[in-house]
This record gives structure tokens, C-alpha cells and sequence, in this order.
């Protein structure tokens, strides 16, 4: 959400914020969500880094952000999972053996139903 030129900045401000640097993030990026900015978002991170070296930073919308962002990159690692698993299956399916172990299943079906249209009588006729 913020400018090329504000991340620069928030890059700076948060150098000496260590393991506090993504909470304040999170902070900062759940007051823009609500609009609740309404100085410059440089400007609110200063006060956010200002209060949390104070020790009176208490994190209110930073905690519903972080979950947002790990939901979100759960549902990225189950997306490329998926086309990982896919592209394997994609890669057997065109062996020779596995086109092989196919026909067979298919083979064996067809008996299996011929032989049931026998014995119901049918013989293969409506």
C-alpha cells in the first residue's frame, strides 16, 4: 500500500525495530485498510516505532493482518502443491508403463462387463 518512496523510508525507520518490524507492518497496513491513517503512513509507522521503543505499543489490528497473510500464503503453498502433484501425475501419465497398466485396467473391465451381459442373459443384445 505504501509508495516506492514511503518503503524506502519504512525501510529505514524499521532497521533498528528487529523481531518488532513485521508487527509494526502489520499494524501500519491494518490502520490504512481501515482508512484510520490520516497523516502521511511514514509519518504513522514513526509513531508506531516512537511508542513500541517506549514499550506502549500494543498491536490491535496487526494480529487479524498476520493471520490474513499466512491464510493467504497457505492457500499459495496448497495451489502450487496441487500443480506440483499435477505435473507429476502428467509426467506418468505419459510413460509407456502407465499407458500399458491402462489398457490392461480397461481390458479387464470390458471382460469382466461381457461376461456379466453372459450371465445376465443378455448377451451384449438390448
Amino acid at each position: 500500500m505504501l509508495l516506492p518512496q514511503e518503503r524506502d523510508a519504512a525501510r529505514l525507520l524499521l532497521r533498528q525495530s528487529g523481531e518488532q518490524a513485521q508487527v509494526l507492518l502489520d499494524e501500519l497496513a491494518g490502520r490504512l485498510q481501515a482508512k484510520g491513517v490520516r497523516s502521511s503512513p511514514v509519518a504513522y509507522l514513526r509513531g508506531l516505532i516512537s511508542r513500541a521503543a517506549a514499550g506502549s505499543f500494543v498491536p490491535e489490528l496487526a494480529p487479524r493482518i498476520a493471520a490474513e497473510r499466512l491464510q493467504r500464503q497457505k492457500a499459495v503453498d496448497q495451489r502450487h502443491e496441487r500443480e506440483a502433484e499435477e505435473r507429476r501425475l502428467e509426467v506418468e501419465r505419459a510413460t509407456p508403463e502407465y499407458q500399458a497398466k491402462t489398457r490392461a485396467q480397461r481390458e479387464k473391465i470390458s471382460r469382466l462387463i461381457d461376461d456379466m451381459k453372459q450371465r445376465m442373459g443378455t448377451g451384449g443384445r438390448p
